[in-house]
């Protein structure tokens, strides 16, 4: 009876339905509240080509979830997350070269090697950021 009742208190994180089910319910509404500014076009054509335009990403990862709630789901669970990360991979790079396009490949590429040096360096103990007589420089301490 005590293996029972511990069974059946489960802590709402750790109960993995409520988890994806609060997971489709925020996307669901990221994706309505995201077009609330095109409900005043007359054509839901229109509209709905909006939300697919605009909310690809969040409605394959809300395919995602509501694939995970179906046997199918659960069985192809390692190719559903496969395709995922391939998903955001994707976006990752289609979000760099906007970066590039909007901006030039030389600052880009010298921001990149700025922060990945300031990075590198406040790995290391020793190191600490400072601002001195109006300027930021990295100080070895």
């Amino acid at each position: 009876m005590a293996k029972k009742t511990k069974k059946e208190i489960i802590e709402w994180y750790d109960n993995p339905n409520f988890i994806s089910n609060l997971m489709i319910v925020l996307i669901f509404s990221i994706i309505i509240c995201s077009q609330s500014f095109a409900i005043g076009d007359n054509n839901s054509l229109q509209l709905f080509g909006s939300i697919i335009n605009y909310n690809t990403v969040y409605i394959l990862v809300l395919i995602y979830f509501l694939s995970l709630k179906t046997s199918m789901g659960k069985k192809y669970f390692n190719y559903l997350n496969l395709f995922v990360i391939f998903i955001y991979l994707v976006n990752t790079i289609t979000s760099f070269l906007t970066v590039i396009q909007d901006f030039s490949l030389s600052t880009v590429l010298s921001f990149s090697i700025v922060f990945v040096l300031f990075i590198l360096c406040s790995l290391m103990s020793s190191c600490s950021l400072t601002k001195t007589s109006g300027s930021t420089c990295l100080v070895l301490k």
